[in-house]
């Protein structure tokens, strides 16, 4: 029995789909520049920050300034996991990364 219902269980088992998106962000030459690409407002299930760049990066909420906000140094990453409730997601319009204008900023999410 307890097999059946393990194999009914498996079977029935959702996929994952994991639709991950790459993009990066260029830092404006005044203050903080919003993590999104364009205009769009990604809903992600996980996030990962990584600065590619030679220079400090601070990453955080719209308050995000050159003393303001958490440091990334370069080569360093920063990892938001899965909410544990709900909605689920991250929304990346509430990000902002401040820091060196010119430098970018590569993010790597599941959409």
């Amino acid at each position: 029995m307890k097999r059946l219902i393990l194999a009914l269980a498996l079977f029935c088992a959702a996929p994952a789909f994991a639709d991950v998106q790459n993009f990066q962000v260029t830092i404006g030459a005044s203050g903080n520049t919003r993590v999104t690409p364009g205009n769009a407002d990604f809903q992600c299930r996980w996030v990962m920050f990584q600065n590619n760049a030679t220079h400090n990066m601070r990453i955080g909420d719209n308050t995000t300034s050159g003393t303001r906000g958490m440091q990334l140094q370069p080569n360093a990453w920063f990892f938001v996991p899965v909410a544990p409730v709900q909605p689920y997601y991250e929304l990346l319009s509430k990000w902002y990364v401040a820091g060196t204008a010119g430098d970018v900023l590569d993010i790597t999410c599941e959409a």
